[in-house]
C-alpha cells in the first residue's frame, strides 16, 4: 500500500468507473472454500487480460516481486479508488 495509502486510511472506490493502466484499484480475489472471505489488496493496476490480472507493488517484501499475477478465475472485483484520506 505505501507510499501512496498509510495502514488506517479509508478509500473510496467507483465500481462503475473504467479502470486503466497506473489506476490505484481495490482488488478482491475469491478463497477456498464458501465461509472463506475473500482476501482483499490495494495495488496499483497494469493491465487484464483474458486469463490473468496483473498488478504492481511499490515496496514488496524482500522475496517478492514488484508485479504481482493472478488468474482471472481467482479475481472476485476489480475496482478504481477515486478518493482516499485518514
Amino acid at each position: 500500500m505505501e507510499p501512496r495509502f498509510k495502514a488506517g486510511e479509508t478509500v473510496w472506490i467507483n465500481p462503475h468507473e473504467p479502470v486503466r493502466a497506473k489506476d490505484d484499484v481495490v482488488v478482491q480475489l475469491l478463497t477456498d472454500g464458501e465461509d472463506q472471505p475473500t482476501e482483499s489488496y490495494i495495488k496499483e493496476f497494469r493491465s487484464q487480460s483474458s486469463k490473468v490480472l496483473r498488478l504492481w507493488q511499490h515496496n514488496p517484501d524482500e522475496d517478492e516481486s514488484h508485479e504481482m499475477v493472478f488468474d482471472n478465475e481467482d479475481v472476485f472485483s476489480v475496482h478504481k479508488i477515486v478518493f482516499h484520506a485518514v
